[in-house]
């Protein structure tokens, strides 16, 4: 009788129930049924084909699997930020170009400079100085205005006849700009004139007779009745010719004011009637403006215009230029008046400027005009650049501050500064804070730091820090 066999390992077994085998360090057992022991193996059942899938479906489930693993990358770097930014509060900075290596890092750690795992940060800095206070240039917007502008209208009431300007015409003082129909005026004029050629009469034959019975009186040929009679109608002669030169100098007047006369030089700002149009008393026909002087009207705070003087020059300077940052004209202008009272919608006081003569021809009416007025502010404090502040707790400001380090020789360490702005300009900002002159000051990337780490400060070029100036 032959040995069974170890199917696994090939041994011979001990004639028993069953033996053991052993494979990959695992125990076995092995039972010798019969059907273990046949020759013939059990039939096994064929597998179906597997399908092959299209090169378009290939395709597909690949950039199913890229886009799948693009995603959960995303998500991982997500979560990673997220833990960063809960553990220390702002983002973790990122490694600049020009920062230390690993293997610098580790030779900075042997030196005894820094923590090997710390990466130096390279920083722009600027050392603040003192001011105990500055210098500020406020600016307030002004308009241009003529120094004279009238609208002008008839003092009669009737149809306008003619208007003999334009708008944009320059005229003289004394030119006729319009005119009334006037046919009825004249033909009362006429009438008048008539009139008083006999109120003349009149009175010349009030006088003749007057006189020839006075000398009858004198030869008591007639009596004194008579003469008393003579000297009435010699009354009434005279003032009846004085009436009708009256009226007719009346007449005259109307015919004079039915001509619109320009009342300075200047220029048609606005015509407002044409021919036809009928007028009522005072109804504006025309605008003069007087050219070649010319005023600024600004309203200030009423502190302000008490400081001022009359005849005080101020800077002016054009709203908008030439499309550039310098003006179309800048020059001074002179306090004429400040107004007694105050504007009942802006709080503000009036205050009257003259410009320069030459300034007064490059103006129109309407412009708009800057006008600085300095003042200084009694209040100690540093200049910074409006780019080295960063937001602070409750609303306040700070900046980072470069202060050296005991642990790091090349280094310093950044420490935050809580700081009060008091006046802006520009790119600039004038703050008080717990700073010292001579401090170094971060102020550019400070996005990407926080306090405590250590950077390597560079000084800033002198082109950033004026350039807000």
């Amino acid at each position: 009788m032959s040995k069974p066999t170890n199917p696994v390992t090939g041994e011979s077994c001990a004639p028993v129930g069953h033996c053991q085998m052993s494979g990959n360090n695992s125990a076995r057992r092995w039972d010798m049924r019969k059907e273990h022991t046949s020759n013939t193996p059990s039939p096994i059942p064929a597998r179906e084909p597997a399908r092959s899938l299209s090169p378009r479906v290939r395709s597909d489930h690949s950039k199913a699997k890229r886009r799948t693993r693009w995603i959960l990358l995303g998500i991982a770097v997500a979560a990673i930020g997220t833990v960063g930014y809960l553990a220390v509060g702002e983002p973790l900075p990122l490694p600049l170009a020009g920062t230390r290596s690993d293997e610098s890092a580790r030779e900075a750690f042997a030196a005894g400079d820094v923590a090997a795992n710390e990466r130096i940060l390279p920083v722009e800095v600027s050392a603040v100085e003192w001011a105990t206070g500055l210098e500020v240039a406020d600016r307030f917007l002004g308009r241009v205005e003529v120094a004279r502008a009238s609208d002008l209208g008839f003092e009669l009431s009737g149809k306008l006849g003619r208007v003999l300007v334009e708008e944009g015409e320059y005229v003289r003082e004394g030119q006729v700009l319009a005119r009334l129909d006037t046919d009825r005026l004249q033909a009362r004029e006429a009438e008048l004139e008539a009139a008083v050629d006999q109120a003349e009469a009149a009175r010349e034959l009030a006088e003749t007779t007057w006189d020839r019975i006075r000398r009858l009186v004198e030869k008591r040929v007639v009596a004194q009745q008579d003469l008393d009679d003579a000297t009435e109608q010699k009354k009434r002669a005279n003032a009846g010719l004085r009436q009708a030169r009256a009226q007719l100098k009346a007449v005259r007047v109307d015919l004079a004011k039915s001509k619109l006369v320009a009342p300075f030089d200047g220029a048609i700002g606005a015509r407002y009637a044409d021919e036809g149009a009928m007028l009522s008393m005072g109804q504006p026909v025309v605008r003069v403006m007087e050219t070649g002087r010319n005023e600024v009207r600004v309203g200030l705070p009423s502190e302000l215009a008490r400081k001022l003087e009359m005849g005080m020059s101020l800077p002016l300077r054009s709203r908008d230029g030439n499309g550039g940052d310098a003006p179309a004209w800048q020059g001074q202008g002179r306090v004429e008046r400040i107004l007694p009272m105050r504007d009942g919608r802006l709080q503000t006081v009036d205050v009257i400027l003259a410009p320069d003569a030459a300034i007064s021809q490059e103006v129109r009416d309407g412009d708009l005009v800057e006008i600085g007025i300095s003042r200084r502010i009694e209040s100690p404090g540093f200049w910074l650049p409006r780019a080295s502040l960063t937001e602070s707790a409750r609303g306040l400001w700070a900046v980072y501050a470069a202060v050296p380090s005991d642990d790091a020789r090349d280094a310093r360490r950044l420490e935050t500064r809580q700081v009060e702005i008091v006046e802006q300009s520009g790119g600039r900002v004038f703050v008080r804070g717990a700073l010292q002159s001579g401090d170094l000051v971060v102020v550019s990337g400070r996005q990407l730091l926080t306090p405590g780490i250590h950077v390597a400060p560079v000084e800033a070029p002198a082109s950033e820090l004026l350039a807000g100036q």
